[in-house]
């Protein structure tokens, strides 16, 4: 079963501006995805004022038919991504009279595009950001998957407009300028500003929003912006619950069947919570299908916090091999060993943010180690917390972001306050205001937007989903690419999500406050009460990392106190006061503490170094 090799890096270039379609810088800012695509790369013309471009990582399908830019009856594509039904899409065209080709999910989506336009993306199941230039028309599509796990960038300015997977590439076209509104509202409220939109820390580079599709003319101007996918939380499903678990362990037996789909070998970043594990379940009698051995990664910290993750997985595999025999390939990667400068400067790099903490440098570790498996292709549990209300109490969150069972703003600005104390005592002034007020607008627009559901829960799942859950999965997606890694996240498939959002919440929340009822029944008749029901370790000990953090501060002091940015943010004499005093210092078991201001500022000077981004 054959997919194209089209797990890249792209660009694209729609300009009247001569300068931008030269093909000798174009080469230079398509390499700057390489290390998405690192196989092979291609270029050509897409109509008379744009440049199409392709890096891609040879996963599957190798024929040279089957390569990017695609041609399609004139028409050209170029496509990072899967199409995970494109089977079922393919014998649908094939009805019409349609012939192929090749055995690509590439050309699927090049004629569905040919014959439908943009109706054909609302019947897709995947993960993609792509361009698509229509010969007829004269115009270029550019859309994002539903969710977000897909990035796809752009500059825009009347006639001229560029795209790619990478904001690297994008920095060869125009300069690295800081938008500091993102950096306010960032660092004051964390993961849950993580998406923002279409904005990045970039100004006036953006993302193509999720579920969006944009077209541009041959100008390169833009003709129109839409929503293709909006979640829809009204209650739809009344059926038995016994009825609605059932259905939903059959969605979750289709996700599993079309996104193991491929011609190499999948592996599992498994950690032993809920969500993996029922992954690694679900899925392994169809990867076994393929495959002899499923290769599995663990990651623990046993010296720095605890290794309960460890032995979960160690339980949840010993469990899984009286059913299905010894097939796991286990690779547990010790964490413990020291945090250098370098992993800071490759998390910025990797992920284009000034955010860097510990939890990104311990997933480019992991993708590390599943590069040096031999593998391409793996899966991961990310996303269902946001969607399937997996650590979301309602007396917890609800009192966050609520009061009287209304939403209060102010309630959350003194939420966050409190859990960034030390840091808002150390960062200057003018940067406290500006974060406090920058949030208090940020949380206005956004909770006017999403609109009125039908209960608070459900509002606070409508934020997270259009804010957190992009950032979280798109970060996966980041870290394993930066290995050539494709990572696929199949608990949020949208037959799964689609199905979740037309039943009542409170379904969610049967066995346990912390959610994921649905996914925990799927595998209660498979796996021990123990495993299904288990409380996920919430990761090491942030105070164990305290003195390598510092020396990384000692080692680069000098460049840190006269970084424009970092001094931007932080007052220099709170930076010397708590290197100097930092074991007097009583650490926060939250974001904000010593740790996370330490790691905070070490993060922003190796943004600062990796882009020379200017403040």
């Amino acid at each position: 079963m054959s997919l194209s090799n089209n797990m890249c890096g792209i660009l694209a270039t729609i300009s009247k501006n001569a300068a931008d379609l030269d093909q000798e810088k174009f080469k230079v800012a398509l390499s700057k995805t390489k290390h998405r695509g690192p196989d092979g790369s291609e270029i050509g013309k897409a109509g008379e004022q744009g440049l199409f471009g392709f890096n891609w990582l040879s996963i599957q399908d190798l024929r040279t038919e089957a390569m990017q830019p695609f041609d399609y009856e004139g028409n050209k594509l170029t496509f990072n991504g899967e199409i995970y039904n494109f089977i079922e899409l393919k014998a649908d065209l094939e009805k019409k009279g349609y012939v192929f080709k090749t055995k690509s999910d590439t050309e699927v989506l090049a004629a569905g595009l040919t014959a439908e336009g943009v109706d054909f993306i609302k019947k897709i199941n995947g993960i993609y950001g792509f361009v698509f230039y229509d010969a007829k028309s004269k115009h270029y599509l550019a859309v994002r998957d539903k969710f977000g796990v897909k990035p796809l960038f752009y500059f825009y300015e009347k006639g001229r407009v560029i795209l790619s997977s990478e904001i690297k590439s994008i920095l060869q076209y125009v300069p690295a300028i800081l938008d500091k509104g993102i950096l306010f509202t960032q660092l004051y409220m964390d993961w849950f500003v993580g998406n923002q939109k279409d904005k990045t820390y970039f100004k006036d580079i953006k993302s193509v929003e999720p579920g969006f599709y944009y077209i541009f003319d041959e100008n390169g101007s833009m003709l129109k912006k839409e929503q293709y996918y909006v979640p829809d939380f009204k209650t739809e499903i009344t059926k038995p619950v016994p009825e609605i678990e059932k259905e939903f362990k059959g969605l979750i037996e289709k996700a599993f069947e079309i996104e193991c789909r491929s011609d190499v070998p999948i592996g599992m970043i498994l950690s032993g919570g809920i969500d993996s594990s029922t992954i690694l379940t679900m899925a392994s009698p169809y990867l076994l299908k393929k495959q002899k051995k499923i290769p599995t990664f663990t990651y623990y910290f046993k010296d720095r916090g605890d290794d309960s993750d460890l032995q979960y997985t160690r339980k949840l595999i010993n469990e899984l091999e009286k059913r299905n025999g010894d097939v796991y390939e286990r690779h547990e990667i010790n964490l413990d060993p020291t945090i250098t400068y370098e992993d800071y400067l490759q998390a910025a790099k990797a992920h284009e943010t000034p955010v860097v903490d510990m939890r990104f440098i311990a997933r480019l570790k992991n993708y590390k180690a599943v590069k040096d498996a031999g593998l391409k292709v793996c899966l991961n549990g990310q996303g269902s917390d946001e969607v399937f209300y997996g650590y979301y109490p309602l007396d917890y969150w609800l009192s966050i972001f609520y009061r009287e069972g209304t939403f209060d703003k102010t309630n959350i600005v003194t939420y966050f306050a409190k859990l960034n104390e030390l840091k808002l005592s150390g960062v200057t002034d003018g940067f406290r205001f500006a974060s406090i007020s920058e949030t208090e607008k940020y949380l206005d627009k956004t909770f006017k937007e999403i609109g009125p559901q039908e209960n608070q829960q459900k509002l606070l799942t409508a934020f997270l989903r259009q804010n957190m859950l992009p950032a979280l999965i798109g970060a996966e997606d980041r870290f394993g690419m930066n290995y050539g890694i494709e990572v696929r996240v199949p608990a949020i498939n949208p037959l799964l999500v689609e199905y979740g959002d037309k039943i009542d919440y409170k379904i969610h929340l049967l066995s346990t406050t912390s959610g994921r009822h649905l996914f925990r029944k799927a595998i209660s008749d498979i796996l021990p009460e123990e495993i299904v029901m288990r409380t996920k370790n919430p990761g090491p000990k942030k105070k164990k990392y305290q003195h390598e953090l510092i020396n990384i501060i000692k080692e680069h002091y000098d460049g840190i106190l006269k970084s424009p940015l970092v001094t931007f943010v932080y007052k220099s004499e709170f930076i010397k006061n708590i290197v100097e005093n930092v074991d007097s210092l009583n650490d926060q078991a939250f974001y904000g503490g010593v740790n996370d201001v330490l790691s905070e500022i070490i993060g922003l000077y190796a943004f600062e170094e990796v882009f020379s981004i200017s403040v």
